[in-house]
């Protein structure tokens, strides 16, 4: 069988980036598909979408009656299904929308039943897009692809009643067509598909069927022989279709093309692939033909049937999907059609959002102490709203703490926070995989109220250390037994339980015979287990029965801390010094014993 179906696609969007955290974990758990319907227009009897925007909020596609009708619609949450109209005729149908979700571009049927291609907005409702300079009348025209911003628009052009060409068009230079367009069948389904940056377009030629590439530099192109385009990524680069073999017409597969890697097939036969992500990496598509069951394509996971990703994650179940899918430019959402629950005989538009936790953004590696707030962030696959404060399980070691939620609701990331308190301490952290809600009103959904899956792949927090016990005094030494003249150096060794950090000059008071107590100052030895305390015997110094250590280490204007910051116990037991004698002058010398 020779399929010349092509439904309208998605044009192929840049996909969100990802924000940079401090430390980025990447879930790697697959994400669940969540389905929800969006119905129908009142008085139709199916609807299928043709297209999504950008950040997932607008979808566009058609609603139809039960003797062929159709009729293009416009769907938000806030405002549901909403018919676009038609120019005076019996039908309409939406192609495409912008990225920002304002533009939609399609065709309708005027009062003679002539197919006219239109641009839509809310301010401007539809409006035709004319016809080529030169031209006395169009048999036929549809508006099929759309850039981001709505500024240029491809589509198809004919004057009689079989062929068209292909069309570019923008607010300045109204209708033209494109220089050498290969024939197209005037037909109601897509034929022309657009790169984002307008730069590139994939098509399906007839007489003989052939797929072609546009680019401004080299114009039409044809593809390899046999690769029927359906749609293409963001740049261009990247081609999704099915194959034909020329030795069987009834053979075809779902293929995905490269200039560089050339075709690979992405599934086993009777499939097509209608539309791909922006960066080329996930694919959808249909086995069969026209009416076949979606499938979902990666490299990893090869093609997964949407109905079983999707499970009892709709309402009243999904019991089949079908008809072409359109995926956003990130990948995390597509639309389509299927039937749901007991309604076996209505087919209508759903939307499935692949949803979870995508990355963590872990705290900055390093030792935190008591009253430091460990902050994580949650990178979601769309917009999330929180209510209610959600907590996620803390294990530091064997003790069980919580990080709760802090803020990001509305946003597709969410801080969660721990305030360290007395008491905790680990070497090894890890997060719990489960989000917890506390209490009923406690819930984390996505725009359009879908509960979000609260699972994800448990994240080892690594390079990370609680320590709130203060670094303690173990040992002190003092100088070898002998005489210490002035010029003469008294060092101390003091050693703590733990590697610590010296900021400023500490001191511990030492006291000699007859006068007010000496600074011993820090010296050296900062960043491991043991510090030095110096002092220089001065003239005039004097201690018959030894110098005597003072019992606390002064840090007044700097401060001894571990790596977690906690401050030192001052406290010293301080040595006997007897036997080393300070004397004043060489005269009064006298070596101990």
């Amino acid at each position: 069988m020779a399929i010349q179906k092509r439904d309208s696609g998605w044009r192929s969007r840049k996909c969100r980036g990802w924000r940079l955290g401090v430390e980025r974990l990447e879930s790697r758990r697959p994400l669940t598909w969540v389905a929800t319907p969006l119905g129908r227009l009142p008085g139709m009897v199916y609807s299928t979408a043709t297209d999504l925007s950008d950040d997932e909020s607008v979808v566009t596609g058609v609603s139809g009656d039960d003797v062929g009708h159709e009729v293009a619609f416009r769907w938000t949450a806030a405002g549901g299904m909403q018919s676009l109209g038609t120019f005076g005729g019996e039908s309409s149908r939406a192609y495409a929308i912008s990225g920002d979700g304002r533009v939609i571009v399609g065709s309708s049927t005027d009062a003679s039943g002539n197919q006219v291609a239109f641009r839509w907005t809310e301010q401007t409702g539809m409006q035709p897009l004319g016809i080529p300079e030169g031209w006395s009348h169009a048999f036929s025209s549809s508006a099929q692809d759309v850039s981001p911003d709505g500024t240029v628009i491809v589509g198809a052009v004919g004057d009689t009643a079989m062929y068209s060409e292909v069309f570019r068009w923008t607010g300045d230079t109204g209708m033209q067509v494109l220089v050498g367009s290969p024939a197209i069948m005037q037909q109601q389904n897509k034929s022309v598909s657009m790169s984002r940056d307008g730069g590139t377009l994939a098509l399906l030629a007839i007489e003989p069927v052939a797929g072609y590439r546009w680019t401004a530099d080299s114009g039409f192109e044809p593809l390899p022989e046999g690769l029927v385009p359906m749609n293409l990524n963001a740049d261009g680069t990247t081609v999704v279709g099915y194959r034909t073999d020329p030795g069987n017409p009834e053979a075809f597969n779902a293929v995905r093309w490269t200039a560089s890697s050339g075709i690979q097939d992405i599934a086993a036969a009777t499939s097509i692939a209608n539309n791909v992500s922006a960066d080329g990496t996930i694919v959808v598509g249909q086995f069969g033909d026209i009416m076949g069951p979606t499938f979902v394509w990666t490299a990893a996971t090869g093609p997964q049937e949407l109905r079983q990703l999707v499970g009892s994650n709709a309402p009243g179940r999904m019991l089949m999907s079908m008809d072409p899918a359109f995926i956003s430019a990130s990948g995390t959402a597509l639309v389509g059609s299927g039937f749901f629950g007991r309604e076996v005989g209505a087919q209508q538009v759903f939307m499935a959002r692949n949803l979870g936790v995508i990355s963590v953004d872990l705290p900055r590696p390093g030792s935190y102490k008591a009253g430091d707030v460990l902050s994580f962030r949650f990178h979601f696959s769309s917009p999330v709203v929180v209510s209610g404060v959600p907590a996620i399980d803390l294990l530091l070691g064997k003790s069980k703490r919580a990080i709760r939620y802090a803020s990001g609701s509305g946003t597709d990331t969410l801080a969660f926070e721990y305030r360290v308190v007395p008491g905790d301490n680990a070497s090894r952290l890890s997060l719990g995989s489960t989000i917890l809600l506390p209490k009923k009103a406690t819930s984390i959904s996505d725009l359009s109220g879908t509960r979000l899956p609260l699972t994800f792949s448990r994240v080892a927090v690594a390079g990370i250390a609680i320590d709130t016990t203060p670094p303690r005094v173990v040992a002190v030494g003092g100088p070898s037994r002998g005489t210490y003249r002035p010029g003469s150096l008294l060092r101390f060794a003091v050693t703590f339980s733990e590697s610590v950090t010296v900021t400023g000059l500490p001191s511990i008071p030492l006291t000699l015979d007859r006068a007010a107590p000496r600074p011993a100052v820090y010296a050296d030895g900062s960043g491991g287990t043991r510090l030095f305390f110096d002092y220089v015997v001065q003239a005039g110094d004097a201690a018959a029965k030894g110098p005597k250590l003072g019992t606390m280490i002064a840090t007044i204007g700097g401060t001894i801390t571990d790596a977690a910051g906690n401050q030192i116990l001052p406290r010293i037991k301080p040595p006997s010094l007897a036997g080393r004698l300070v004397v004043a002058d060489l005269a009064n010398a006298v070596r101990a014993s």
